[in-house]
């Protein structure tokens, strides 16, 4: 093997790596964005107070946020009202 198969061997790795985290992001920036969309219309699943939206707004930013620590924090907000909206009380 000469050292141009190993550097294109190299490169494709890195190629597939880097379009499998671009999936990724793209998943979860569609969770953001869906999140945002709710909190400024007023409405998931149901008619929602401002409590919700307010939490929905600030967690989708944080999805759309690229560092880890924030879309982590925001992807269990977002799945949090989520869970509230669906099992929790109608009244707020």
């Amino acid at each position: 093997m000469n050292r141009s198969h190993l550097r294109h061997g190299v490169a494709n790795k890195l190629d597939s790596k880097i379009e499998e985290q671009r999936k990724e992001l793209a998943g979860v920036s569609a969770t953001g964005v869906a999140a945002l969309a709710a909190a400024l219309e007023g409405y998931i699943f149901r008619e929602r107070p401002i409590v919700y939206r307010v939490i929905l707004g600030v967690s989708g930013i944080l999805v759309i946020f690229p560092e880890l620590v924030t879309t982590v924090i925001g992807l269990v907000a977002v799945i949090a009202v989520g869970a509230w909206n669906c099992c929790g009380t109608s009244r707020i």
